[in-house]
């Protein structure tokens, strides 16, 4: 879930507004002219947005517009498979070596897992669309539009000091074009009316919902699906070699203490009586949150679930470290937390149907495909 927790409120549409879909990152997390076009058999055309949007759209080039396939149905374009393909050839060169593109050998040996890689990523977009098909949800409005608009107006604003031409040089820098990204911010607003829609609508993917609130809770509580963690976090900067030290220091502090309620009273003592420390989403401190996986993370949710109900454990993510306590479940806890963690539940559900939606589909190549060598894109 990319630990972007969406919401099943349309209200909630509007505070959703730190999304930088031009992030450097995997493109399964957060899949996304006048008018905005994105028809049911043919992906986008031109560039998404409105005539009143803060920023002109930036017009793709004829070469990066050409399609070069389908998914589901829908034309896939070269502007679409350079981004992707750029983002998985960054992964490789991390795993595999900085040369794994230039040496010849190695570039021949991963040529084809690259390519499964780069359509398993794009198919997890398209799968977007192909629910909204499904479910005949309309993938163009005014809303939507003024949404897109938006989100890139503040994204320009905030990341470039609303300099139009520095965003132009980010865009050519990570290989991504204005179209795409708008593309990309659109599918994530569709995820938000899926969501929605599957959880006013019962759709097979939800098991549980409002109309029996004794079933979920009983489900949340009994089932391994969600688990209960207070954490003191600590926010990765210049001196990470500081913060980490401090965190052990914590973490030995912590595993020192025997006793479960004293442990746990001295985690507390860390999260609410240190001006340096905060507890992520949490007010009450003692109460501890519900989570289920994919809100903070895949190294999160490794490490908690390790652990014994008292026990701790530091973990590292890409932006921070988190020191994680595991707490027990409790079902007066979760009544206090229901509207979270229905919206939680039916996220998560989306997800998952998504993930299997995605699995099933699959790039049928055009001729200007088969022209090309992945391995020399991006």
């Amino acid at each position: 879930m990319n630990n972007k927790n969406l919401s099943v409120a349309k209200s909630d549409k509007k505070k959703k507004n730190k999304i930088i879909a031009i992030s450097v990152i995997s493109v399964a997390v957060v899949s996304f002219i006048a008018v905005l076009i994105i028809y049911l058999l043919g992906g986008y055309d031109g560039v998404i947005g409105t005539k009143d949007g803060k920023y002109e759209p930036v017009k793709s080039t004829k070469e990066q517009s050409k399609v070069i396939g389908k998914i589901g149905g829908f034309n896939v374009k070269y502007e679409e498979l350079e981004y992707v393909t750029f983002i998985v050839k960054e992964r490789y060169e991390k795993q595999y070596g900085s040369d794994v593109w230039t040496n010849p050998e190695k570039a021949s040996q991963y040529k084809e897992q690259l390519e499964a890689d780069v359509m398993r990523e794009l198919c997890d977009i398209y799968a977007t669309l192909v629910i909204c098909d499904e479910l005949n949800i309309k993938t163009s409005s005014k809303e939507a539009n003024q949404y897109v608009d938006a989100q890139l107006a503040e994204i320009i604003d905030k990341d470039f000091s609303g300099d139009i031409e520095k965003y132009k040089e980010y865009l050519a820098k990570y290989k991504l074009t204005d179209a795409f990204n708008r593309f990309k911010v659109k599918c994530y607003y569709l995820d938000l009316e899926i969501v929605e829609a599957m959880a006013a609508d019962g759709h097979e993917c939800i098991k549980y919902s409002d109309r029996d609130v004794n079933a979920f809770m009983d489900y949340v509580v009994n089932e391994d699906d969600f688990y209960r963690t207070i954490h003191v976090y600590f926010e990765k900067g210049e001196n990470n070699e500081e913060i980490l030290k401090e965190a052990n220091a914590l973490l030995s502090d912590l595993k020192a203490i025997t006793d479960e309620g004293q442990r746990y009273e001295r985690m507390c003592y860390f999260i609410g009586h240190r001006g340096d420390y905060r507890d992520g989403y949490v007010t009450d401190t003692k109460a501890g949150f519900y989570i289920t996986d994919g809100v903070f993370g895949d190294e999160y949710d490794k490490a908690a679930r390790e652990i014994d109900i008292y026990g701790v454990s530091l973990v590292e993510t890409e932006y921070e470290y988190f020191l994680i306590m595991r707490m027990p479940k409790e079902k007066e806890q979760v009544s206090k937390s229901l509207d979270n963690l229905l919206a939680y539940y039916y996220e998560k559900a989306y997800f998952d149907y998504r993930t299997t939606v995605a699995a099933s589909l699959e790039f049928k190549p055009n001729k200007y495909y088969n022209s090309l060598d992945i391995t020399a894109i991006g």
